[in-house]
């Protein structure tokens, strides 16, 4: 009888990891992995949160390039860079959408522009542009990420290029 509880226990548990069950929750813990690397470590500073939630394998990549050094370095590396040319850089995650090991993140940013981009010296004007990322997660480390910025927003709103709407 204890042999067949043991069965009926592990076909139950067999039916409801089929069901779902543990995709939802995997899912949701993936997201809030992506979420706690947005609010923490880059809203808050957190360099902790950062070396907690990126994997020492990490590698970025941009529709341009393949960022070196890859690992955690490069995550504290691009957060400095970044606040360095846009204080006061704030991120307001407006979207996570998850499936299998990808969460994709849609965020505003914020921020002053303090320091050198694309050539033109600070203009202390405020930048308010767009971001998505695509991370991949794994065992609950973020280990890759594809990332978009609207960096011609970026270059209107300092002056270097003027954009103006089509008739």
């Amino acid at each position: 009888m204890r042999n067949v509880t043991m069965i009926s226990s592990l076909l139950m548990t067999m039916f409801l990891i089929g069901c779902g069950t543990s995709d939802h929750d995997r899912l949701e813990a993936n997201k809030a992995v992506v979420m706690r690397a947005w609010e923490e470590g880059f809203n808050q500073g957190n360099k902790d949160a950062i070396k907690e939630v990126f994997d020492e394998s990490y590698v970025e990549s941009s529709p341009y390039e393949i960022y070196e050094p890859h690992g955690i370095q490069r995550v504290l590396e691009a957060d400095e860079w970044m606040k360095s040319v846009f204080g006061e850089l704030h991120f307001d995650v407006e979207q996570l959408v998850a499936e299998g090991d990808y969460v994709v993140s849609r965020a505003m940013a914020t921020g002053i522009h303090i320091g050198k981009f694309a050539g033109v010296e600070a203009t202390c004007n405020p930048v308010r542009f767009a971001v998505v990322v695509i991370s991949k997660v794994s065992n609950g480390k973020i280990v890759q990420d594809w990332s978009f910025v609207d960096t011609m927003e970026i270059l209107n709103q300092i002056g270097k290029v003027t954009v103006e709407p089509k008739d």
